[in-house]
């Protein structure tokens, strides 16, 4: 059984069993990029399994809250999310910060021609925020912020290794970005101006070569805080997944791809702030 929303031009299809229960939010988007064979490889095999599962989880989450996600999605990878009641959208060419361009503009399209005020939520496919949503978007529609950063409350629930990674990471956006906010936590809460920016990302800043990797959803930042934009930390009481927690604790290639994203950021952040400023 199909419920089918029209958004303007677009027409998405959701399967779903009971339609009539769901109040769709017509303002808001999530987008995520879910799990895929490029993560496969670089993570251990039971924590990616365990990424998979609370992935699935949490976009069924969404749904059921009234959030129409829209979400990147490998073909091999979709039998396992079609069920998940989203937007799936295949790849198109290489590379993590081209995808997460995709479904932002995804989303940023079907809102920009159809609402006055929007917001888009970008989300890890493991953090399940379907409860902290509207906390988190409420400064976006009142007009009050055009970022949002979710402020963790605590990191006890996470992998021992990853705890002074995550305070560092956050401490390093901060003195970069020139806000201070918890910007490892990965959520960023973005008014359709905000997100406008991070859709011409790495093109501005004086054409400067980036990885285009995960400095795709920090460097972005820069930018906007360069164009006067507010940057509002929120908090939020959430919680690590217990079974992701589990399959990453002691994961050798979990830690080494850390330690590879921190420098990654670091180096990727300060060489763009320095084009900015040029």
């Amino acid at each position: 059984m199909y419920l089918t929303l029209k958004y303007g031009h677009t027409t998405i299809p959701f399967t779903s069993t009971k339609p009539q229960e769901v109040i769709v939010k017509r303002n808001i988007r999530i987008v995520t990029t879910l799990p895929n064979s490029v993560v496969r490889k670089q993570i251990g095999k039971k924590a990616f399994d365990a990424r998979v599962e609370v992935s699935y989880n949490a976009g069924l989450a969404d749904y059921k809250a009234g959030y129409r996600l829209v979400a990147l999605c490998e073909k091999q990878m979709q039998p396992t999310f079609v069920s998940m009641n989203a937007s799936l959208i295949e790849p198109i060419g290489n590379g993590m910060g081209s995808g997460r361009r995709l479904v932002i503009e995804t989303a940023w399209r079907s809102l920009a021609y159809n609402t006055k005020r929007g917001a888009i939520l970008w989300r890890e496919p493991e953090k399940d925020l379907s409860t902290h949503t509207k906390d988190l978007l409420s400064p976006i529609l009142s007009g009050k912020a055009d970022i949002t950063i979710l402020n963790r409350h605590s990191l006890d629930n996470y992998p021992t290794f990853s705890k002074e990674w995550e305070v560092l990471g956050s401490k390093l956006c901060s003195d970069i970005i020139g806000v201070e906010a918890d910007y490892y936590s990965g959520p960023r809460g973005l008014s359709l101006p905000a997100a406008y920016q991070f859709l011409l990302y790495p093109t501005v800043g004086l054409g400067q070569v980036q990885p285009d990797l995960h400095d795709s959803i920090f460097c972005p930042l820069l930018n906007c805080v360069q164009l006067g934009m507010k940057i509002q930390g929120v908090n939020i009481k959430f919680e690590y997944p217990t079974s992701q927690r589990d399959a990453e604790e002691n994961d050798i290639q979990t830690i080494q791809k850390r330690m590879r994203v921190m420098r990654l950021l670091y180096e990727s952040m300060t060489s763009h702030k320095q084009h900015l400023e040029m």
